[in-house]
């Protein structure tokens, strides 16, 4: 999400979760792992990398999180 930080995200992510939950009919869950862009020294790769590492974190913790990285 362009121009949002952490807490936004998060709280996007909250919003699928709770909508999942409720209206899916086959109760799935779901893992989002979060990264935010940490300046013009920062790229794609590393970006992808810190949400990568956030999913799989997320999915260590019980699954149906977000995790930030």
């Amino acid at each position: 999400f362009p121009d949002t930080v952490a807490p936004g995200a998060r709280c996007v992510a909250k919003r699928l979760h709770a909508l999942l939950q409720a209206k899916h009919p086959l109760g799935c869950q779901l893992c989002i792992g979060v990264a935010n862009w940490q300046g013009p020294q920062d790229t794609l790769g590393a970006m992808l990398a810190r949400a990568d590492a956030a999913l799989y974190q997320a999915k260590e913790r019980g699954r149906n999180q977000t995790c930030i990285g």
